[in-house]
């Protein structure tokens, strides 16, 4: 047993880590109904998925996300109701379905492949932080569908999270977990209602399959949704005069990276149809 101390933990272990398991204010709010995850990783990807691109299929009862990795890798995550999923006999059955009624085969390299499973999906953490312990990225919570945009907002998290740590030698404030929730709340949980809003789509084809007629019609459209949900907007952080943190709500800053269009890379498959949404 290795024993390690610090002045200050940052939980990042996402939500199903194990880090925080005994502590009284870290408990979970579950979503009724919440769609559980699964992923798995193989060699030897016979799948045309250029990196950096993500391909989704759409089905009844999940969604089905697959990406190409450097090398010959290939990735999979998958959202599948929980119900469906034992009714399948397995999450491998269930992906394989999804994908056969978009038009795909499940990779035969994933039949004898450890699936991963992260159980329920959307949740969100009842408390930031307790006593010099602040959680980072999925462990605050996590919000379906997923599309990659919760690494950003992970980084970011990060990186907000340390301007608010006390100095080295000073006392830990009293209210720091609950200002970390609210700083939370300015820069990440606004942009995650973007995607709330979109988890109808994601567990109805029909809707998906509109959507991306409507995305296909309107690019700007579809683009400016994109870059909303992937550049969290920054507040300044202040102290006021007995150094409790405060947050200037009239200064906005957006950063103006590449959001990572791919010409066209980006596919969406829906049961019964094959859509693609180019850049």
């Amino acid at each position: 047993m290795v024993t390690v101390r610090a002045g200050v933990v940052l939980a990042c272990d996402g939500i199903g880590g194990t880090l925080l398991n005994g502590e009284s204010w870290a408990g979970w709010d579950i979503s009724p109904g919440a769609w559980m995850g699964v992923a798995a990783t193989w060699e030897n990807c016979l799948y045309k998925i250029h990196v950096g691109a993500i391909h989704m299929h759409v089905g009844n009862s999940g969604y089905v996300g697959m990406v190409g990795m450097m090398g010959s890798r290939g990735h999979v995550a998958a959202a599948l109701d929980p119900v469906a999923c034992r009714r399948a006999g397995g999450p491998v059955n269930l992906v394989r379905e999804i994908l056969q009624a978009s038009g795909r085969e499940l990779p035969g390299e994933m039949e004898s492949l450890r699936i991963r499973g992260t159980g329920a999906l959307t949740r969100r953490r009842r408390n930031f932080g307790g006593h010099r312990v602040l959680t980072v990225g999925d462990a605050c919570g996590y919000i379906e569908p997923f599309t990659g945009e919760g690494m950003a907002w992970a980084a970011t998290g990060a990186r907000e999270v340390v301007k608010m740590l006390p100095a080295p030698g000073e006392s830990w404030p009293a209210d720091l977990a609950r200002c970390w929730r609210l700083r939370h709340h300015e820069i990440i949980g606004r942009r995650q209602r973007w995607c709330r809003g979109m988890q109808p789509m994601m567990h109805h084809p029909a809707i998906a399959a509109a959507g991306i007629l409507v995305g296909s019609a309107m690019p700007a459209m579809a683009k400016w949704i994109a870059r909303t949900v992937c550049k969290p907007r920054q507040k300044e952080i202040c102290h006021d005069a007995r150094g409790r943190f405060r947050f200037q709500r009239d200064r906005t800053k957006i950063s103006d990276g590449d959001t990572g269009d791919r010409d066209g890379d980006a596919g969406l498959h829906v049961a019964g149809a094959d859509s693609r949404v180019g850049g």
